[in-house]
Parts: C-alpha cells; structure tokens; sequence
C-alpha cells in the first residue's frame, strides 16, 4: 500500500497516513477491503492535523509540482484540456526562490482565474455547463 501512496503523498506522510486508516503498509492495492478503500478516500478528503509550532525560515520550503503551465491558458488560467476548469496558486507548477512572492503568484492567478471564469459563465457563445466525465 505504501507504493500506491507515494504517487499520492508526500514520503514522510504516507506512515501517518496508513495508520490513520489503519491499513498496513505492506499490504497489495489488490487486497484492500471495500471499507479499507473508503477510509483511503474519506483519509484524502478530510486529512485533519494540529500545528503546534513551526521550523526556522532557514528550513522553509515549497511544494514542488502542481499543473503544468504548458497545459493552462497563460490569460485566463483555464485547463487547455478541460474547458471551465481553472487553476490557481500553488495548484500550478511554478518553483522558484520567490522570497515571498509566491503569495502574489497566488494572489495574480487567483484573480486572472476568477475574472476569466465569471466572464465564461456570463458570456452567451458558451455554454455554462460543467463538461462530463473525463
């Protein structure tokens, strides 16, 4: 079970992970119980944790990887694969040394991302519905 976790998780949470689900780390994705593969989705939707203190700056880090920028409208941030979904923040791949800046990343795409959905919804040569399975 640990390998499938590492295409979902971050290395150090998959332990964390499986033993809040209480499925074994050796276990095959093969053997897993209906009620095993509920936890794991319950586990991934609502993750919950408390902070009880944080590293020195000297440690900080970012997550690295996100959406491909080659695969978002660089105007809009909408999907070039999937029409009215959009991305925003650190759903998209961008590492750099930013210093801060990440929070104007997020705050550009964030606000690039919600003018260009609301003017899709608002326009008449385009159909508001969400499209169908994938």
């Amino acid at each position: 079970m640990d390998s499938i976790c590492r295409k979902w998780l971050p290395a150090q949470m998959i332990q964390v992970f499986l033993d809040r689900t209480g499925i074994p780390a050796g276990k095959a994705g093969h053997q897993l119980t209906s009620k095993e593969r509920r936890n794991i989705v319950l586990g991934m939707k609502d993750f919950r944790f408390t902070v009880t203190g944080h590293r020195p700056f000297q440690e900080a880090i970012i997550t690295a990887g996100g959406v491909s920028t080659a695969e978002i409208h660089p105007t809009t941030m909408e999907s070039k694969r999937i029409p009215l979904l959009y991305f925003a923040g650190e759903l998209v791949d961008l590492d750099a040394d930013t210093g801060g800046f990440n929070l104007q990343i997020a705050f550009s795409t964030g606000w690039l991302a919600a003018n260009a959905c609301m003017a899709a919804l608002t326009r008449t040569d385009r159909s508001p519905q969400l499209p169908g399975p994938i």
